[in-house]
């Protein structure tokens, strides 16, 4: 007889513009997701590429904040992929009370648009990465699979936007330039 392959290999992005090989069997992990997210079209969006994933299982959708966290307490997702605008509680209230105990869920927050203020928030609120919606597929599945193994990922993004501001800042005087030799 035949006998059927009982290992595979999955290609799997390690970053925006690189992927490497990696090999599954049945003892690999599928990270269950929540997504909290208010606008259908970006839900279908995130929902079509996710389902592509061979390591991501989308367990569960919540359109407002306050079904993100009822359904995060029923479903226990190993992380919640959570829209920062939304109705009845936003998104950074959902990861304060995701992220802590008794749930302790990872949590990505994902944003139309990102500014260095609320990425701070965010992030003092528990976030393990913060995205934007314009980011690419692989990227914010990086996102979660960072999340999930205990790192963060904020998009780049945010981060030349962050560190621009950041330069703006903390510039320093003309007067500091370096002094020209006079003869």
């Amino acid at each position: 007889g035949i006998l059927a392959p009982t290992r595979q290999w999955a290609a799997t992005p390690e970053g925006p513009h690189t992927v490497s090989l990696a090999f599954m069997d049945d003892a690999q992990p599928t990270i269950r997701v929540l997504l909290a997210e208010d606008d259908p079209l970006a839900r279908r969006a995130v929902d079509n590429y996710l389902s592509r994933a061979a390591d991501i299982e989308l367990i569960g959708v919540a359109v407002d904040g306050e079904q993100a966290i009822k359904l995060a307490a029923e479903l226990r997702p190993d992380v919640c992929l959570v829209d920062v605008h939304m109705p009845k509680m936003d998104g950074i209230e959902v990861t304060r009370i995701v992220t802590a105990p008794p749930l302790n869920c990872r949590a990505v927050c994902f944003t139309a648009l990102g500014d260095d203020r609320t990425l701070t928030r965010a992030i003092q609120m528990g976030a393990s990465g913060f995205l934007l919606k314009t980011d690419s597929p692989a990227l914010i599945m990086h996102g979660i699979r960072s999340a999930y193994s205990g790192d963060a990922l904020v998009s780049p993004k945010l981060v030349a936007t962050l560190l621009s501001n950041t330069l703006a800042r903390t510039a320093p005087p003309a007067a500091w330039a370096t002094p020209r030799h006079t003869p």
